[in-house]
C-alpha cells in the first residue's frame, strides 16, 4: 500500500502544480478610465494571444480592488500609488508587477463662483471639503505648497465624495477637492455655480498592477505574458485613440465629453520600473505619517515591493 502511494503521490503533485499554473489569473480592476489598457487587452484577445488566461473582476476603486486581492478573490489588483502606500503600512507581502498608466491631472479643486476664488492663494482662510487622508486631500496639500500657500491656512471639512456636491451648492464649503470622475460630474450638475481649477503640481501619479507574493508564486511566465498583452494594448491606444476612447465609453458608460476632457492627462505606458517611484511612494508615506493618517510611526520599506519577479520585464515585441 505504501509502495503504491509513493508511486502515485508525485503524479498527483505534478497534476496539481499544472492545474495551478493553468488557472486563470483573476484581476480586480478599478472601474476607471485608467484601466483602459486592461479593457483593450481583454476586448482584443491580447491576453490569450500572449498565452495567459486572465479574467477581469470589476471593483469600485483601488481600495476595494486591494480588498479583493487580500481576501483571495483575485490574484492581482489595480490601485493608484496612494492606495498602494496606504496598504503598505499594513501589509509587507505586496508586489508591484508594473505601472500601466499615469495621470498628471486626476484631482480638481472645484470652487463656488460666488466665493471669488480663482487661484490657490484665494483659498487661504477658506473652508474646503475633501475626504480627510485621501488622495484628494494629499493632492490639495501638494498643490497649495507648490503655489506657496500654507495648507494650515485652509480649513478642511471631512466629507465623502458623494457629499461634496451638496455641500458646495448649499454654501457649506467654499471649495472641494475631488478626483475624477466626481469632479466632472459635479461641474456638469452645477455649471452656473461650480468652477474647476486643476490641482496638478506637475507630478504624474501612477496606476499599478499589484499582487501578493503568495498569489503569484510560480507564475512568473504568466506575469510576463500579462505585461506583453498590456504592452500590445498600449500600442493600440496610441495608434487608434478614437477606437480606444469608444471602448472606454462603452465599457464604463462614460460621457463622450468627459472622456475627451480627461484624455490629455493620461499616459498609457507599461513600466516594470518607474523612475524615482520609491521616492514618490516614500513622500506620500511621510505625508500620511505627518498628518496622522498612518497606523504606525515609520515609513514602510518599498524596496522589496519594487522587485519584480523573474521574467516580468517588459517585452519589446
Amino acid at each position: 500500500m505504501r509502495r503504491g502511494a509513493s508511486r502515485v503521490f508525485p503524479w498527483l503533485l505534478l497534476v496539481a502544480a499544472c492545474a495551478a499554473r493553468a488557472a486563470p489569473l483573476a484581476i480586480a480592476v478599478s472601474q476607471s478610465a485608467s484601466s483602459l489598457p486592461l479593457y483593450v487587452a481583454e476586448r482584443h484577445g491580447y491576453f490569450a494571444a500572449e498565452g495567459v488566461q486572465a479574467r477581469i473582476v470589476a471593483c469600485g476603486g483601488g481600495a476595494s480592488c486591494l480588498r479583493a486581492l487580500f481576501d483571495g478573490k483575485a490574484a492581482l489588483a489595480t490601485a493608484a500609488d496612494f492606495a498602494l502606500v496606504a496598504s503598505r503600512f499594513e501589509r509587507n507581502d505586496l508586489l508591484l508587477v508594473a505601472t500601466y498608466a499615469t495621470n498628471r491631472d486626476e484631482v480638481k479643486v472645484i470652487v463656488r463662483k460666488r466665493a471669488g476664488i480663482r487661484t490657490p492663494a484665494g483659498l487661504a482662510g477658506k473652508l474646503v471639503g475633501a475626504s480627510a487622508g485621501s488622495f484628494g486631500h494629499y493632492a490639495l496639500d501638494r498643490w497649495l505648497r507648490a503655489h506657496d500657500v500654507d495648507p494650515q491656512t485652509v480649513a478642511l471639512l471631512d466629507l465623502q465624495p458623494s457629499e461634496l456636491a451638496a455641500a458646495l451648492r448649499a454654501g457649506e464649503v467654499d471649495a472641494v477637492a475631488v478626483w475624477e470622475p466626481h469632479a466632472w460630474r459635479l461641474v456638469r450638475a452645477f455649471p452656473n455655480e461650480a468652477l474647476p481649477l486643476s490641482a496638478s503640481d506637475g507630478a504624474r501619479h501612477g496606476f499599478n498592477l499589484l499582487a501578493t507574493r503568495a498569489a503569484v508564486r510560480g507564475r512568473d511566465a504568466d506575469l510576463a505574458a500579462l505585461l506583453r498583452a498590456l504592452g500590445r494594448a498600449e500600442r493600440f491606444i496610441a495608434e487608434r485613440p478614437r477606437d480606444a476612447q469608444a471602448l472606454l465609453r462603452e465599457r464604463l458608460g462614460l460621457d463622450r465629453r468627459f472622456v475627451h476632457s480627461v484624455w490629455p492627462g493620461y499616459r498609457f505606458e507599461v513600466e516594470a520600473a518607474r523612475p524615482a517611484l520609491a521616492e514618490t511612494l516614500e513622500e506620500q508615506a511621510r505625508w500620511l505619517l505627518r498628518e496622522g493618517y498612518a497606523p504606525n510611526k515609520t515609513v514602510p520599506d518599498f524596496a522589496g515591493l519594487l522587485r519584480a519577479p523573474t521574467g516580468t520585464a517588459r517585452s519589446g515585441n
